[in-house]
């Protein structure tokens, strides 16, 4: 479940299957051990989401 979305303050870049992209919005879920899923644009302006291995480390 998803706590809330989250503008971040530093582009987080991602691979994506396009090529790596800068991510600014992330999905931050309600628990622990849950996934991060981050927002993206592509080039030709459409939105995508790619889920994280990992949580980010946010500053």
């Amino acid at each position: 479940m998803i706590e809330m979305l989250k503008v971040l303050a530093k582009p987080m870049r991602i691979r994506t299957p396009s090529g790596p992209i800068f991510a600014r919005f992330a999905m931050v879920p309600k628990n622990d051990g849950e996934p991060w899923w981050v927002v993206y644009r592509d080039d030709a302006g459409r939105w995508f989401t790619a889920m994280l291995d990992r949580a980010p480390r946010l500053a």
